[in-house]
């Protein structure tokens, strides 16, 4: 049986969403974005639930197994959700990228050359490993889209203002 994983995901989410929007856990989550803008080290932190239920996961059934994407999504939101965070991935932008694509290269040689087949106690190994991996990805991809993406230009100011007529009369239909 398949289950709806994005679905579940995003529905077990919202509650938290909604109450970080909200601002009924900015006191707790600008506390830790400070903890991670004063050491440089914070913000891999969020990386240990991962690899814990990543290891965990690898011994349950593959459907129950993607449940636990549910924490790196979440994270996400959480990172992206206060600036202090954009500020601790800025200063680690470049240690990032070196350590992910390192990471990359040694976890592909290893699996290659060891010929493991990521099942059983390999994922003990393996499994804290890919943890690891998942969250310096979404650290990359999060540092290369604050620093290529955060931009203006005239068009987009354009864009921007010429797009409300159409939210507003599709939000009004």
């Amino acid at each position: 049986m398949v289950y709806p994983v994005p679905f579940f995901i995003l529905l077990v989410s919202l509650p938290l969403f909604s109450s970080i929007r909200d601002g009924k856990l900015n006191k707790q989550v600008t506390g830790f974005a400070e903890f991670c803008q004063g050491r440089s080290w914070g913000i891999y932190l969020f990386a240990v639930p991962i690899m814990i239920l990543n290891t965990l996961g690898s011994f349950l059934d593959q459907n129950i197994s993607r449940m636990f994407l549910i924490v790196a999504f979440i994270f996400g939101f959480i990172v992206y959700s206060n600036p202090g965070f954009g500020e601790a991935i800025d200063a680690q932008r470049r240690k990032v990228l070196t350590i992910t694509i390192v990471t990359t290269i040694a976890l592909v040689l290893i699996i290659l050359i060891g010929d493991f087949e990521m099942e059983g106690l390999e994922m003990l190994v393996f499994g804290p490993l890919l943890g690891i991996e998942t969250w310096l990805w979404i650290l990359t991809f999060l540092s290369a889209a604050r620093n290529k993406l955060n931009y203006k230009n005239r068009f987009l100011a354009y864009a921007n203002e010429g797009s409300y007529p159409f939210y507003i009369h599709t939000r009004q239909s």
